[in-house]
């Protein structure tokens, strides 16, 4: 767990009926979108909650946060550049962000501290071998970061090769980081658009940070994080400009742990659509094309779930808002 040390909670996550839930979860999703979509930072607000800072796995020191803003970070959907642009991968991120959290951490933000080394949640992202960011150096808490390099050999040829990887999001659920504890392994997850080849590119460059994580130290000792695909976990929301999108874990969790896809429901901006099954899957995923099938999805929210979400809609509704009171700036959770 990527956190102080005094311990935390697991939530068990179980199937629940899904003809019990779905219309809680559909009212849930809609709320969320509509509200959320209201509740927007001006364009191009910086990161300053979510700093880019150091953390503790397996006592070694370690990147993490920083590249998404704040209200993308808690708002969850439409993440922009400073430019204003939609960043379609960063918003499909933040919601696998947010949805681990409230599985895990068992709250709708992200906690946070003031602390340099001790992070308090047991989600982070943009996770990269420290104390520097040898990737982009210049500018570590930009909001628009550099596209990884593809690596589809995985080169480990130099101690600059082996330090060049980023993970999208972690999870550690160990009970102290500053614990080397070889029988554990915290996870990994990659997020990608999804095309033919998606599987395929998330597999490879999963399976590079895998392999050299223990090459940079020999503490570190990541798997691949599969309980999204486990639960067959999707959601469907709409960008700003009332695009609809749909983001997903890969159904198979076996050969493809930790695999997150995110594509538009409907032909837009010349990217592949998600596909129909994964559409009839997820109701917000489905468009007036999707072809009928069963209307139930496979996993839904937890209760919990649905009380966190309100809690922090009602506080956004009093006036706390997403970004607090000053220039985009979140009170520390």
């Amino acid at each position: 767990m990527f956190h102080d040390g005094a311990g935390g909670k697991r939530l068990v996550i179980t199937k629940p009926s899904a003809a019990r839930h779905r219309a809680i979860y559909v009212t849930a999703q809609l709320l969320v979108l509509s509200l959320v979509t209201s509740s927007f930072a001006p364009v191009g607000a910086a990161i300053d909650t979510y700093k880019r800072k150091n953390i503790r796995v397996q006592r070694v020191q370690m990147r993490a946060r920083g590249y998404l803003n704040d209200p993308c970070v808690v708002a969850r959907v439409d993440c922009r550049t400073r430019a204003g642009a939609f960043r379609p991968e960063a918003t499909a991120q933040s919601i696998v962000i947010q949805q681990l959290s409230v599985m895990l951490d068992q709250q709708a933000v992200v906690t946070n501290t003031q602390e340099q080394i001790v992070a308090p949640s047991q989600v982070q992202w943009e996770v990269s071998p420290g104390p520097t960011d040898p990737l982009d150096p210049s500018d570590p808490e930009d909001v628009d970061p550099p596209e990884l390099p593809e690596d589809p050999t995985c080169d480990i040829s130099t101690p600059q090769k082996i330090r060049s990887w980023r993970a999208d999001v972690a999870v550690d659920e160990s009970d102290d980081p500053t614990v080397a504890d070889a029988s554990y392994q915290p996870g990994l997850l990659e997020v990608r658009a999804w095309s033919g080849t998606a599987p395929v590119d998330v597999d490879r460059r999963l399976e590079c940070y895998v392999d050299k994580a223990p090459l940079y130290n020999g503490n570190l000792n990541f798997r691949r994080y599969d309980l999204l695909n486990h639960l067959r976990w999707g959601m469907g929301y709409f960008d700003r400009d009332g695009v609809r999108w749909c983001v997903w874990a890969d159904p198979d969790p076996i050969l493809h742990k930790g695999n997150i896809y995110f594509a538009p429901v409907s032909p837009h901006s010349n990217r592949v659509v998600a596909p129909d099954d994964v559409k009839r899957r997820i109701p917000l995923c489905r468009d007036a094309d999707t072809p009928t099938g069963d209307p139930v999805p496979d996993v839904v929210p937890q209760p919990m779930e649905y009380l966190v979400w309100l809690a922090a809609l009602l506080a956004a509704g009093a006036g706390m808002g997403y970004l607090g009171r000053v220039g985009g700036r979140l009170s520390p959770c």
